[in-house]
């Protein structure tokens, strides 16, 4: 029940406030004016907001664009950029997967108009088609626009029209009309093909295609589970895989971070080992786990060799030559093995010919378990699976099973895991107290 009551209240961080609009758009007696005139002077004024260059320059705007998705399919969301004239044009660019035209991913600008609309509340509108921003509200299929028509007619499920829930000089928060998804406005503070160059940069050090793309997310005192982060639409749940209790939130990359619809934004922290928001609420990269899961070889640094394992690489060099007198020891490490049969754990590579240029493996399954945050457990069985490589070698060079299994012992026990790259390592430092392993 406390877990439960727990990931209520981190769900309630993580979704938009449906409590934003002004006090200035409501209808009272306690103004001398009447509610279509206020109107008419908050939209003058936001739009002169729009219209106005930043501090930075003319650079216009970044709309962080948030769509509300269909039945079957939820969406991430999507960097947009504007620049608003006072004659009613704006100047709209994306790089997004929808634009038409063949060019989906490719930097594309589009003209077109818009309007600040009295309702009964400013509407920032969109009203005349616009290559970038209409994609996105196009009532059609998004995998077949244009040609197949989506029965319901929501497509992405995007806006056209926004209501302005609250705005600044540097912040213009908006809720689609018609599909309720929030966006918002941010200036935009260095040139839109720099910040797209940027944003790229950032998710490529955080996110990648050769990890789960697993994340804590974090405050002082508990936990709760997000994937699929490089997709920008995530899950955040109580637990990883079948969460009993989750939500579904889309978000944009930043050159800082990410946004998550609502406004909730994350930032690198200067030490690049976690996204921050706030003072307590973080999201950490799953590394400890994926270091766990390894499937990829990690060599072990000879300089950090115990004595115990230099004697027993002696020991190995020594019965590899009974298989053949050329082979030797190149690199030990932590992996998956290849060949037939293969086993994750201690993988010894050697040279198989005098000139050091050729090179086969073996190995000898080694456990590794995740005991905590940080830390893994390393252990060998009594009688441990070989692959088929080690079975080859040990028809003639007998006792290489026992001396894998020797060199496995050396290292088992417990550590506390450094990784090389908190995002997504490709080595890392294991220390039990007594001992350091370095694997690159």
């Amino acid at each position: 029940m406390k877990k439960y009551m727990i990931f209520r209240a981190a769900v309630a961080i993580l979704l938009p406030s449906v409590m934003m609009t002004s006090c200035k758009f409501e209808e009272d007696d306690y103004f001398p004016e009447s509610a279509a005139l206020r109107i008419e002077k908050t939209a003058k004024e936001i739009k002169a907001k729009l219209c106005a260059p930043s501090a930075d320059g003319e650079y216009g705007w970044v709309m962080q664009t948030f769509v509300a998705g269909n039945d079957s399919s939820k969406f991430e969301g999507f960097n947009l950029f504007a620049k608003f004239y006072e004659n009613g044009k704006v100047l709209l660019a994306s790089d997004h997967r929808y634009l038409r035209d063949g060019n989906a991913n490719q930097y594309t600008e589009s003209t077109s108009l818009y309007e600040m609309l009295q309702e009964e509340g400013p509407v920032l509108a969109f009203n005349s088609w616009n290559d970038v921003l209409t994609p996105l509200s196009d009532p059609v299929s998004p995998a077949n626009a244009p040609e197949a028509l989506v029965k319901d007619g929501v497509g992405l499920g995007g806006d056209n029209n926004f209501v302005v829930m609250s705005y600044s000089d540097d912040v213009i928060r908006l809720r689609g009309e018609r599909h309720r998804a929030m966006s918002r406005l941010i200036r935009c503070d260095r040139p839109w093909e720099q910040y797209i160059a940027d944003v790229k940069e950032l998710k490529a050090k955080i996110t990648s295609t050769l990890m789960p793309g697993h994340y804590y997310i974090v405050n002082e005192t508990d936990t709760l589970y997000m994937k699929n982060l490089r997709g920008g639409a995530t899950v955040v749940g109580d637990r990883l895989n079948y969460p009993a209790n989750y939500t579904e939130k889309a978000l944009v990359f930043t050159p800082t971070g990410i946004s998550m619809e609502g406004g909730i934004d994350f930032v690198v922290t200067e030490d690049e080992t976690k996204l921050v928001s706030g003072d307590s609420l973080q999201i950490v990269a799953m590394w400890d786990q994926y270091i766990v899961d390894r499937t990829t070889i990690w060599n072990i640094d000879k300089e950090t060799y115990s004595d115990g394992m230099k004697t027993v690489v002696d020991q190995i060099n020594t019965e590899i030559k009974k298989h053949n007198t050329a082979w030797s020891v190149a690199e030990i490490g932590l992996g998956k093995s290849s060949g037939a049969n293969t086993v994750k754990g201690i993988v010894i590579t050697f040279y198989t010919n005098a000139a050091k240029t050729k090179t086969n493996t073996v190995g000898i399954e080694v456990t590794s378990e995740r005991v905590g945050f940080g830390k893994i457990a390393l252990s060998v069985a009594d009688a441990p699976v070989v692959d088929k490589n080690m079975q080859t070698v040990a028809k003639k060079a007998a006792n290489m099973p026992e001396l894998a299994k020797a060199f496995a012992t050396e290292i088992a026990g417990t550590y506390d895991i450094t990784p090389d790259n908190y995002f997504m390592p490709s080595g890392a430092t294991f220390t039990d107290g007594n001992k350091t392993l370095v694997l690159k």
